[in-house]
């Protein structure tokens, strides 16, 4: 540690909250040298607090040696195991643009969409992906009638797409994902760290709950109906609880403490 707790491996003006928040042009000041070193150090702060985590847990008997080698990755991915259950032949989501107002940052923001799904289906995330990657899809919908529209309106819409035999079975889900220009933002500026979980300020997308009804709601009941999910687990945690509709998006709501820096971006159950 150097600089007040700073790490070393941050070049002097850089600290992690900086590192992390920073913008594309911002994060470009910095040498390929300097970016580099900043990796391998919070990649080494991971490394070593896993191997404290896990050192702890075989000393106080919260690991068993022989189970270490028995990880997620040994067992079918969440998703796959959805899949299979709904004997799907496609899946994926419906997700809907509420921004045109800039085209090339529409197509960094699905460039980058495309690594974070990529990132959600290693090997690590467990075994079946290789089956089911080939069907994953998604409908993008990038009507300019749909130009700031709100939660309402892009659900009439969603609706009368679903009426009219445009949504696939395995993208029709209780919940459908909207990108607005915060969530645009939040994934175009985000810094180039993979994956996307690792992030203090996760790049999200709107959930919006497609079952929801304001006039409905009891005065004393704050849902809202749409909240920020996180890109990272969009496939990974995300989709097993919509497609298997063992959770509906009423119940995933508020994202539990530590999941965004206000608690506001849902990640896991």
């Amino acid at each position: 540690m150097s600089r007040a707790g700073t790490p070393d491996y941050f070049p002097p003006g850089w600290n992690s909250q900086r590192f992390d928040t920073c913008s594309e042009e911002e994060l470009n000041t910095l040498t390929d040298e300097e970016y580099q070193r900043i990796m391998d150090g919070i990649t080494g702060e991971s490394l070593a607090l896993h191997a404290e985590n896990r050192a702890y847990g075989l000393a106080n008997g919260l690991l068993k040696a022989e189970d270490l080698d028995k990880t997620q990755k040994d067992r079918p991915a969440a998703f796959v195991d959805a899949i299979r259950s709904e004997g799907l032949t496609t899946w994926g989501f419906v997700v809907v643009r509420t921004d045109f107002s800039d085209s090339a940052k529409w197509m960094r923001f699905k460039n980058r969409w495309e690594e974070a799904m990529e990132d959600q289906m290693t090997p690590s995330a467990g075994t079946g992906i290789d089956e089911v990657k080939g069907d994953l899809e998604f409908v993008w919908v990038e009507e300019k009638s749909l130009e700031g529209a709100d939660s309402a309106a892009v659900r009439k819409h969603i609706h009368g797409m679903r009426e009219a035999g445009k949504i696939p079975e395995g993208l029709d889900w209780p919940m459908i994902l909207v990108v607005d220009s915060a969530a645009m933002k939040s994934l175009v500026e985000a810094p180039p760290l993979r994956p996307l979980r690792d992030h203090l300020d996760p790049p999200f997308v709107i959930g919006v709950d497609m079952d929801f009804e304001p006039e409905e709601q009891d005065e004393e009941d704050r849902y809202p109906g749409e909240f920020k999910v996180g890109i990272a687990t969009v496939l990974s945690e995300l989709f097993p609880h919509l497609a298997t509709r063992l959770l509906m998006p009423h119940e995933l709501w508020p994202p539990s403490e530590g999941q965004g820096p206000a608690a506001d971006v849902w990640m896991w159950v």
